[in-house]
């Protein structure tokens, strides 16, 4: 059975915490499970390393074309670039 393939879009900004939760969920290997369920790929824009939140960046990913091919798509958060907003 092949795998559901899970497309993770990182953006500019993007909170690790939500980047962490679906590589942990989708991208860990569970020895324990005959056959994987998931392939985790990592999207990011084109002009890499992608500058996430807490000075962490994405340095290797695949392009967000590649979200075209996934079964599920995940996007996490993103940070309010409107510095004038307030609350």
């Amino acid at each position: 059975m092949k795998p559901c393939t899970v497309g993770l879009a990182v953006t500019e900004g993007a909170p690790v915490f939500e980047l962490a939760i679906p590589c942990e969920i989708f991208g860990r290997y569970r020895d324990f499970l005959p056959e994987p369920w998931y392939e985790l790929r990592v999207c990011a824009p084109a002009e890499l390393p992608a500058m996430v939140s807490n000075g962490f960046a994405a340095s290797r990913a695949d392009g967000y074309q590649a979200l075209t091919r996934a079964d599920t798509v995940i996007v996490t958060a993103v940070r309010d670039s409107d510095p004038h907003r307030t609350g």
